[in-house]
Formats: C-alpha cells, sequence, structure tokens
C-alpha cells in the first residue's frame, strides 16, 4: 500500500520531512477529490474530478513503479544469514571477523539496531568501552530502539561491569 502513496516511505521509513510533507500534500488532494466526487458534487465540473482522478491514479502507479525499480527497495536475502554468521563468529570468539561483518552490513544500513548491538557486543569484548558505549549512544537516538530498551540497557550494564573490572587492582 505503502507504494501506491507518494511520499509515504520517504516519511516513514526514512523519517525524512519532504517525504511527510508530499505524503500529507497526496493525502489531501485524494481527500478534495473524493468530496468532490460524492459530498459536494458543485464544488469541480465534472471534467475537473475526472481530471483530479486520473492525475492521482497516474502518480500512484508511477510512484510505485519507481518505488518497485529502486535498488533498496527489495531487502536482500542474505542480510539475515549474514548476521547469524557475524554471530557466529562473536560467540566463537572472533572479534575481527564478526566486526568486519557488522561494519559491512552497517555500512548498508545504519539503522539495523541488531547488527549495532552484536558491534557493540564485540567493542566490549576488546575492551574498547569508549567506542561500544558512542556506539549504544547513537543507537539509542533511533527511533526503532524503544523496542530494543532492555537490550541496550543491558549492555550499557555489561560495559559499565566489565570497565569496573578492568580498573580493580588485581592481588
Amino acid at each position: 500500500m505503502a507504494y501506491f502513496w507518494p511520499g509515504f516511505s520517504l516519511a516513514w521509513k526514512r523519517g525524512a520531512a519532504g517525504g511527510l510533507l508530499v505524503a500529507v500534500l497526496f493525502a489531501w488532494w485524494f481527500c478534495a477529490t473524493m468530496l468532490a466526487t460524492w459530498v459536494w458534487r458543485d464544488w469541480w465540473p465534472v471534467g475537473g474530478v475526472w481530471l483530479s482522478w486520473a492525475g492521482i491514479l497516474v502518480l500512484a502507479a508511477g510512484h510505485a513503479i519507481w518505488e518497485a525499480m529502486r535498488p533498496n527497495a527489495t531487502p536482500r536475502l542474505e542480510e539475515p544469514a549474514e548476521l547469524a554468521t557475524a554471530h557466529d563468529e562473536y560467540l566463537r570468539g572472533n572479534w575481527f571477523e564478526a566486526e568486519a561483518l557488522a561494519l559491512r552490513m552497517l555500512e548498508r544500513d545504519p539503522n539495523d539496531i541488531a547488527t549495532g548491538l552484536l558491534l557493540v557486543g564485540v567493542l566490549r569484548a576488546t575492551q574498547r568501552y569508549e567506542a561500544a558505549l558512542d556506539r549504544l549512544q547513537q543507537l539509542e537516538l533511533l527511533d526503532a530502539a524503544s523496542a530494543w530498551w532492555f537490550e541496550i540497557r543491558r549492555e550499557r550494564q555489561r560495559i559499565e561491569s566489565a570497565r569496573a573490572s578492568d580498573t580493580e587492582p588485581e592481588e
């Protein structure tokens, strides 16, 4: 459905203000055309109503084609397998490989919180606490972070605990 609503995917998925403006203008145009068609029939001439419906259909179909043709419009099938591979490398203690995979996935999608948390775990395991805390702070700023609140908070606690145990004097 979002493919047929110009501006919707930009506003919803990427938070773009321009996308929101386009989506609202398209919705107003659609509502005004519906009102002119069924409620206030004398508002526009009959030809204007037909022309408005034709414009809406052409714009919606054109936008759907544009969205379908965009390279990033379809999700990649190898990404879940790549995340699983990075997770396996993390569990094996192969920090370099896990970090390289996580960074490559984050380069494609910087808003991927699961991959970001995996990278934070690698940074914590390699005792780069400041970088891990910086990455956590970046993750907390994302819109989808509220769904990951517990995991982000738990990772912050792990970092603080590891940092405290590293600073304690050994006997």
